[in-house]
């Protein structure tokens, strides 16, 4: 599981001076991106005020 702050702080840097909500649109385009991707294979599922959590499916 990934927290925004731990997001932004590696991938934006730690000096970023903009909204953590910046890591919810980001998020939301990567979905969009893996729209036709099998949700069977995995997903990125939303920690309710946690972050956000990529989970793969063991087959």
């Amino acid at each position: 599981m990934f927290t925004r702050e731990h997001l932004l702080d590696s991938v934006w840097d730690i000096d970023y001076d903009g909204s953590d909500r910046a890591v919810d649109l980001v998020v939301k385009r990567v979905r969009k991106a893996l729209e036709n991707w099998s949700s069977n294979e995995g997903e990125i599922r939303t920690m309710h005020r946690l972050g956000y959590q990529f989970y793969v499916n063991d087959k």
